[in-house]
């Protein structure tokens, strides 16, 4: 409506919340820390770590949920900090439901954790106050709630990417069959237990966290992960300097909740790592970096260990740069959706000529997949109204197949 039909108009929001989360990562470390320094850190790491550039430039729509997420967290902070202004305390329920309609695994993990929150900080919440303030935010989740219970779009798309469609796991599930049904359920159960307890552990990988998580290149562990790998001592003197804060526990309880819900989606999925669904995780990580970087500046670093502390960040940057610019396009171009534009234009300029036309996603240079999202890219080009795809969007009997239109 603002901004016309444009490919602006799609990366705009993506820019701007990627600039956002930059202020926004400083007020949130501001409340949880009481510390300005760790906040000037946090936000600069939010600036210049791979994760963060690489997926708002991409418009996640996660990457608006989480900055929604911050602010809505930093003003239930400032009430904390300041209980007579109870709409610090109104307007954190309600931009932390907005958060929650912003991506499909924030419409679960939010509402946890606000509840985790609440328990977390109880006896400053749980009153008078913060009893109304629970029944607003449920008022306003209510129709996301009926949406998940109700909607059997929503429960394709949690089967179709739940842990059971990982193939490994059919093959250990299928190695469990016995001639007892409810010993087959039970051992059916616990594959699946731990399964997922060992694919949610994996996400922690510190060569997946830091060496080569974001996929940009074929060449193994020279690659780029969703954190440098400058920054991993300083995430770990980070969580020292947390254990080592007597007067910090509630905050780190909420941490501790906000590492592992927000791995949970990602832990629980057929694809062994989905980086995409980690970004609040990565995003604490940085709070948690900046965090020790701060304490080995003010105890352990003299000047020439700063100056090459710096360098070092420095260089780890003009690499994910190169890396980022060079490599990815090259050797990963199937993830880049390379052709989808050019084939969408050419489909339209035959549209008058053919009663059905096939576009094919199967493609990529290090292994054929199938690409997704085809579909949007041929709606966008044709200028095809949303509303009328919403309505005929089918899906077909193979792997990922869209039907629409004579598409």
């Amino acid at each position: 409506l603002i901004f016309g039909w444009g490919e602006l108009t799609i990366r705009l929001p993506g820019a701007i919340f990627g600039i956002l989360i930059i202020l926004a990562i400083y007020f949130f470390t501001l409340r949880l820390f009481n510390n300005q320094k760790i906040a000037i850190l946090a936000s600069f790491f939010t600036a210049i770590t791979p994760f963060e550039i690489f997926f708002s430039r991409k418009s996640f729509e996660n990457v608006a949920g989480i900055f929604f997420m911050l602010v809505g967290f930093t003003l239930l902070l400032t009430y904390l900090q300041n209980k007579s202004k109870t709409m610090w305390l109104y307007g954190g329920v309600f931009i932390l439901a907005i958060a929650s309609y912003t991506y499909f695994s924030h419409a679960i993990i939010i509402p946890l954790m606000l509840i985790l929150f609440f328990l977390i900080y109880r006896e400053s919440l749980v009153n008078k106050s913060g009893i109304r303030a629970g029944l607003f935010w449920l008022v306003l989740i209510l129709p996301l709630i009926f949406l998940v219970l109700t909607n059997s779009d929503v429960r394709y798309r949690s089967q179709k990417v739940f842990i059971t469609k990982d193939v490994n796991l059919g093959e250990r599930m299928q190695n469990t069959k016995t001639f007892d049904p409810i010993l087959d359920y039970l051992l059916e159960k616990k594959a699946v237990f731990d399964f997922s307890f060992n694919r949610f552990l994996a996400q922690f990988d510190p060569i997946y966290v830091f060496g080569n998580g974001l996929d940009f290149t074929n060449q193994g562990y020279l690659g780029v992960g969703p954190l440098m790998i400058v920054q991993l001592p300083f995430v770990i003197l980070g969580i020292l300097y947390l254990i080592g804060v007597k007067e910090k526990s509630r905050e780190k309880k909420f941490i501790l909740v906000w590492v592992a819900l927000g791995m949970l989606p990602s832990g629980l999925t057929f694809e062994p790592t989905s980086p995409h669904r980690s970004i609040m995780v990565f995003t604490m990580f940085i709070i948690i970096c900046a965090a020790g970087l701060t304490l080995f500046f003010s105890k352990y670093a003299n000047w020439y260990l700063k100056i090459f502390v710096s360098l070092a960040i420095f260089v780890n940057f003009i690499y994910f740069i190169h890396m980022y610019a060079i490599n990815f396009p090259h050797e990963k171009f199937q993830h880049l959706h390379y052709p989808f534009e050019q084939v969408s234009k050419f489909m339209w300029s035959e549209y008058d000529n053919f009663d059905q036309i096939v576009f094919d996603p199967l493609y990529g240079q290090s292994a054929p997949i199938i690409g997704t999202a085809a579909h949007y890219y041929v709606g966008y080009f044709g200028n095809y109204p949303p509303s009328k795809m919403q309505k005929e969007y089918r899906l077909g009997e193979k792997e990922r197949e869209v039907l629409f239109d004579k598409f």
